[in-house]
């Protein structure tokens, strides 16, 4: 009835308007055939193709060619036109593979705020966006690229800048790039991050290394400076933990001799960048609920505030609670594992007498040298964790 009602005031008023000559020809109203994709459209020229001939000249490895003439093993590259801070950057990867600006940001130690796609390439990059050739057409751009594509020894494809013609590397050691870390080993989100630590998720490198190839499985964290001595519990269980800014010591001092804890100090400077480091690298940050200011990556923010309150925090969150007593130890004072057993005859002078006549092993480590023994000040050690550990079970199970 609407219709009817609608038809019975338009189409008087149409025929009207067509006597007086103002109806719309019919052409306006009938879709424009296809007559070409977008790809096959010819682009304006804005001589990117010209320059990149001329860069791929002056390129060992690299050449333009028709792009029926790309090698049919070649892999495809897209390049991002990125803007980070003041830099311009090509950020060249395998077609297809998703870039997380996140961790971009990152790698680049750059707010992530200041990282972005380029919103103007023609004028920055001297290309149009879609069009964009995985090298460099200004002098004042730099390219960065994955470890995976740099040691790939298939060829390589992208855009030449201009319709019809492609950039072919022979081979990934032909890009011109610098190398950013490897995406691969890099969690976004805390869970991922947690479910490698606990060797179930371990995939390999772009070189085809173990992932975690630091350690027989991923046990690997890194701790905020403000947590040494929860590392230190951590290291006495065989948990991989390294403390960010911590260094080993080089020179004794006279009212700090190289011996114990001393053999190593942290220097402030290093944290940030040691936490931006083990986040792109696959280790789990922890950091304090005190810091002010989080790391990038996957991070847990430990809420107790004394040592051993930490310690029995992170037993839950890692899973390590059975750890303590199946699990050898890492050096507590450095984090190494380079244990070398010695008999009492090496190690005259620097033990103390009455331990070399009651001892028959001693233990060096083989990073900060640092010499150990087994007796009560180990065992006291131990069984204090023990205890922490087996207090929070026999609770949990009651």
């Amino acid at each position: 009835a609407y219709a009817a009602a609608d038809a019975a005031v338009l189409l008087p008023l149409w025929d009207a308007m067509r006597v007086g000559g103002a109806a719309p020809a019919e052409r306006d109203f009938s879709p424009r055939p296809r007559t070409s994709t977008r790809s096959a459209e010819a682009a304006p020229d804005d001589g990117a193709l010209a320059v990149a001939r001329a860069v791929a000249a002056r390129t060992p490895g690299c050449r333009v060619v028709a792009a029926d003439a790309v090698p049919a093993e070649a892999v495809e590259v897209n390049a991002l036109a990125v803007e980070a801070g003041e830099r311009k950057l090509l950020v060249v990867a395998e077609a297809g593979k998703r870039l997380d600006l996140k961790w971009l940001a990152l790698a680049l130690d750059t707010p992530r705020r200041r990282v972005r796609l380029s919103s103007r390439c023609v004028a920055a990059f001297g290309v149009a966006p879609h069009r964009v050739p995985p090298i460099a057409l200004r002098d004042d751009v730099s390219v960065v690229t994955t470890p995976a594509l740099l040691a790939s020894t298939r060829p390589l494809w992208g855009s030449a800048g201009g319709d019809g013609y492609r950039v072919v590397f022979d081979g990934g050691a032909a890009l011109v790039a610098s190398p950013l870390p490897d995406p691969v080993l890099y969690y976004a989100t805390l869970d991922d991050a947690l479910d490698a630590y606990g060797g179930g998720n371990a995939p390999t490198t772009s070189s085809g290394a173990v992932r975690l190839a630091a350690g027989a499985t991923g046990r690997r964290v890194m701790l905020d400076a403000s947590l040494v001595a929860c590392a230190r519990r951590l290291r006495m269980i065989g948990v991989d933990a390294a403390v960010a800014g911590e260094v080993l010591r080089k020179e004794a001092t006279p009212r700090r001799p190289l011996d114990g804890c001393d053999r190593v100090h942290v220097i402030a400077s290093k944290v940030d960048a040691d936490l931006r480091r083990a986040a792109l690298e696959g280790r789990l940050v922890v950091v304090a609920s005190s810091r002010k200011r989080a790391p990038g990556g996957a991070c847990y923010v430990v809420r107790g505030t004394t040592p051993d309150q930490q310690f029995d925090e992170l037993l839950d969150v890692l899973g390590e609670r059975g750890a303590v007593a199946t699990w050898g130890s890492r050096c507590g004072i450095c984090n190494g594992c380079d244990w070398h057993t010695l008999a009492p005859e090496a190690v005259v002078g620097e033990a103390p007498p009455g331990v070399l006549a009651e001892a028959s092993e001693f233990y060096r480590c083989g990073v900060c040298e640092q010499l150990f023994w087994p007796g009560a000040k180990y065992e006291d050690t131990m069984a204090t964790l023990r205890g922490l550990a087996l207090t929070k079970a026999v609770s949990s199970v009651s």
